[in-house]
């Protein structure tokens, strides 16, 4: 029983991240995934190859698509969905 109600609750993690996915752009994931990562907008931007004001528009972009006001909210909702995300990307790599 234990069991079932965990793989429902990574059912329901991996639902949640592909809603994300197809409400924001391609871009805006990987702006996503950084600022999950904890990563400073300069810093994303340097990943990117990308402005810090292009970073702070996606960013931007991101919060409001996610009905978040800053990053710590983004963190406090969306950072156990990283963890699923890399692991699902990760599975895929290997078949």
């Amino acid at each position: 029983m234990k069991y079932r109600m965990v793989h429902r609750n990574v059912g329901n993690e991996e639902a949640r991240m592909h809603s994300i996915r197809n409400r924001l752009s391609k871009r805006e994931c990987d702006v996503f995934r950084f600022l999950l990562s904890g990563y400073s907008y300069q810093g994303i931007a340097e990943r990117l190859f990308i402005t810090k004001n292009t970073v702070k528009f996606h960013a931007s972009n991101i919060y409001k698509k996610l009905n978040v006001l800053n990053r710590i909210e983004l963190a406090a909702q969306y950072l156990p969905l990283i963890n699923i995300d890399i692991q699902t990307i990760e599975e895929s790599k290997v078949k």
